[in-house]
């Protein structure tokens, strides 16, 4: 893990990975809720909102995830 962030509720963890994802924990059971699959390489930060979650990878990308989809919804090359 390379960096969390709890939910503003604190029922969620989110975690950033050197597996190239960022997940989405329950804080109750500690059960996986969702995974944040789409990046080419290290998940350096998350950060979280109400709806949003967004992680920046060693990809030169940043990612905009909707808690309520199964994709990113905008990828944003940054270039380093």
């Amino acid at each position: 893990m390379l960096d969390l962030q709890w939910s503003k509720d604190a029922a969620n963890l989110f975690t950033a990975s050197a597996d190239k994802s960022g997940v989405m924990w329950d804080t109750y059971d500690f059960s996986r809720v969702r995974t944040f699959r789409g990046h080419e390489s290290h998940v350096n930060s998350i950060s979280v909102t109400a709806d949003f979650v967004v992680t920046g990878s060693d990809d030169c990308t940043v990612k905009l995830w909707d808690t309520r989809v199964r994709k990113h919804t905008a990828s944003f090359n940054v270039g380093y």
